[in-house]
């Protein structure tokens, strides 16, 4: 995955922006968005590789508990992780 964002990352400008949430999908495509605790994808893959890098990104969570998961996705990075 670190080689992707290594390509993602000079396209995608100052601030890379991004869209997260969970999907239930059905046979014809996407049926819902999911809290994150679904794991669907695990999202903490993607925080542990960016974590790692420089790059300032902008993150929207569209998951069903937008609040909720948002903090529950700026705990997935240590360096913002609320006591």
């Amino acid at each position: 995955m670190k080689g992707l964002i290594d390509q993602f990352f000079p396209l995608a400008g100052d601030i890379a922006h991004f869209h997260i949430s969970c999907i239930k999908y059905g046979d014809k495509g996407e049926i819902s968005h999911l809290p994150l605790e679904s794991k669907d994808p695990d999202l903490q893959l993607l925080a542990n590789v960016l974590a790692d890098t420089k790059q300032e990104c902008n993150f929207i969570c569209e998951s069903p508990l937008i609040e909720k998961d948002a903090v529950v996705f700026r705990d997935m990075f240590p360096q913002y992780r609320q006591a």
